[in-house]
């Protein structure tokens, strides 16, 4: 393991002041390439405070921040912005957490059970459909939620919930390829196993939120930015009607 070491703990090659700012997916590989150490100690950290499970909304929250900040290719302070964003949106996250916990039961039930009719009678196909199609937009929603809840952004409940909406109506696209590569690297782990046995001790945790947080990352800002809009423009409507 002593060239794991070595990569994780390498300096890295540096930015040229004239080189061009990266997007896509050029982007997301220069982060796993500049950033594998602070990667390696957020997976650790993951895993850890996902043992004892009602903290990993509040888990999910903290390290999407630390994504949020590598994408944004700012500092990183790890561990005091790690455990500022964990202790600010513990309690809201939580609560986020079950709600959509509840809601992916729900539809995941759904089809499941819609499903296994439909092997029988295709009467139940179309529902069957819809409830996975369901399912995916809860998804969608919450990875939206709790990116915006990374970004440090204070938002009523309500307003929260409809910019979370309108990032996973807005650019479906990447937020979906997010949570496929984040489940490609579970399926990855379950196939290759026992082979794969310390892949979730190395990178599955954090690599997977990176992934889902970058592809929700410019969803969410043009949610926010549109809810800035509105309000910006009602706020005028206002003035003028006074």
């Amino acid at each position: 393991m002593q060239w794991l070491t070595n990569w994780m703990m390498k300096e890295g090659p540096g930015v040229r002041k004239d080189e061009p700012k990266k997007t896509g997916l050029a982007l997301f590989v220069s982060i796993i390439l500049r950033e594998p150490w602070e990667l390696f100690k957020l997976n650790l950290l993951m895993l850890l405070l996902c043992i004892p499970v009602i903290t990993i909304p509040a888990n999910l929250v903290a390290a999407g921040r630390i994504c949020g900040l590598m994408i944004e290719d700012e500092v990183v302070f790890f561990w005091r912005d790690y455990w500022r964003a964990f202790g600010q949106r513990a309690v809201a996250s939580t609560l986020w957490g079950l709600f959509f916990a509840v809601l992916l039961g729900i539809c995941g039930y759904s089809a499941f059970i819609y499903g296994q009719l439909g092997l029988h009678d295709m009467v139940y196909v179309a529902p069957a459909v819809i409830a996975i199609c369901l399912t995916l937009l809860v998804l969608m929603v919450a990875v939206c939620l709790f990116t915006i809840l990374s970004k440090q952004v204070c938002l009523p409940a309500l307003v929260l919930l409809k910019s979370a909406c309108l990032a996973a109506l807005a650019k479906p696209i990447p937020i979906l390829a997010g949570i496929a590569f984040a489940a490609l690297l579970w399926l990855a782990h379950v196939i290759f196993y026992p082979a794969s046995i310390f892949l979730p001790v190395v990178l599955n945790f954090s690599l997977g939120t990176l992934a889902m947080v970058f592809g929700a990352y410019k969803a969410t800002d043009f949610a926010l930015q549109m809810l800035e809009l509105v309000g910006s423009r009602q706020g005028a409507e206002e003035s003028a009607s006074i």
